[in-house]
């Protein structure tokens, strides 16, 4: 099961997120993109592009653990259906880009990272932020990595409310697809949506 959280925030808010995020010193944030293992690019968590323009990055943690690489089209096989579905996603993504000599892709079910996508803006509506982990199981990733996931996302959840999940779906946000999953809002982001004035809507990526 992924770890994530999904929350609607303001510019702000997001930046506050960030700053929790990047607050330990061997943070390092990459873009969604191949990359050379021997010269990593990095992507800065301060210097935001302007609110709501496009913004997804990984977030490496580099003590708890190495990242992992494809250097090759995946095979798509694993020991268990988390393994087998992380490895379809990355044979896809493998065969999107045609990566040549020297690039390789992030194996997101090894790798000691976080993904960090902004919210998704569709025909002026704005859909949740969302932080999530995709390895399939953060604890045979690496004990601190879970341990580091499990903080990050419980610190989001604490700072913000839970304001529609399966068992409640708020009334009067928009959900088009009849989305079930759990969102949070960050206070300046609840306050305008209770107002009944504001663009967020719950969109399916």
């Amino acid at each position: 099961m992924v770890a994530q959280v999904e929350f609607f925030c303001s510019p702000e808010e997001e930046a506050y997120v960030l700053d929790y995020v990047r607050q330990s010193a061997d943070v390092m944030a990459l873009p969604m993109a191949l990359q050379m293992p021997s010269a990593l690019s990095a992507v800065s968590l301060e210097l935001l592009p302007a609110w709501p323009a496009p913004f997804d990055v990984f977030i490496w943690m580099r003590s708890a653990g190495q990242l992992a690489w494809h250097n090759a089209r995946p095979i798509v096989q694993g020991e268990t259906h988390g393994q087998l579905v992380n490895r379809l996603f990355a044979a896809n993504a493998w065969d999107a880009a045609s990566p040549h000599a020297g690039l390789a892709m992030l194996d997101l079910d090894a790798s000691p990272v976080l993904i960090y996508r902004r919210a998704l803006v569709r025909d002026g509506q704005i859909g949740p932020c969302v932080l999530f982990a995709r390895a399939s199981n953060i604890d045979r990733v690496s004990p601190d990595f879970a341990k580091w996931t499990r903080r990050v996302l419980s610190w989001v959840r604490r700072h913000s409310q839970l304001i529609h999940d399966w068992r409640k779906q708020h009334p009067t946000l928009p959900n088009p697809y009849s989305i079930v999953s759990s969102i949070h809002a960050f206070p300046d982001a609840l306050a305008d949506i209770e107002s009944g004035k504001h663009p967020f809507a719950i969109l399916l990526r």
